[in-house]
């Protein structure tokens, strides 16, 4: 749609529960770059707008750091942003590869998506929807 939607976040500024966070994707800045574009977008300071009424405060990399925000994209969608930056620690390797990292990350994830759209979408041609597990007393899976 037209909303992010926090998932989880490794960060100790993040909010307590950053899975309540929603952001208008026209107001989140370098995050939207990366849906538009389909690519992998580097993030500075001033690429997460105030605008975000402060939601995204905590991913705001220092003067001195880099993020990068990477499409997640499953069927030519994109179904997730994630992001990631250098944090604060002093001792950082230069060049790091951090970047390499989320970007396999946001790989991994797309592939691991699609695979599970896949499987639901056999499972539904073949009118074999996997059960819940409380039904039936079963402990869920394909019948």
């Amino acid at each position: 749609g037209r909303v992010l939607r926090g998932w989880h976040a490794d960060c100790p500024d993040a909010p307590g529960e950053f899975s309540k966070v929603e952001v208008p994707l026209d107001s989140a800045g370098a995050l939207r770059d990366a849906v538009a574009t389909f690519a992998a977008v580097p993030v500075r300071g001033e690429a997460l707008p105030g605008a975000t009424g402060g939601a995204l405060s905590f991913l705001v990399p220092g003067q001195s750091q880099a993020g990068l925000a990477v499409p997640v994209t499953v069927e030519g969608r994109v179904v997730a942003v994630v992001y990631g930056d250098e944090g604060a620690c002093d001792d950082r390797e230069v060049p790091g590869s951090w970047p390499e990292s989320i970007q396999i990350l946001a790989r991994h994830a797309a592939s691991v998506l699609a695979a599970l759209t896949a499987r639901r979408a056999a499972a539904r041609a073949l009118g074999t929807l996997p059960r819940a597990p409380h039904e039936e007393g079963g402990a869920g899976g394909l019948t």
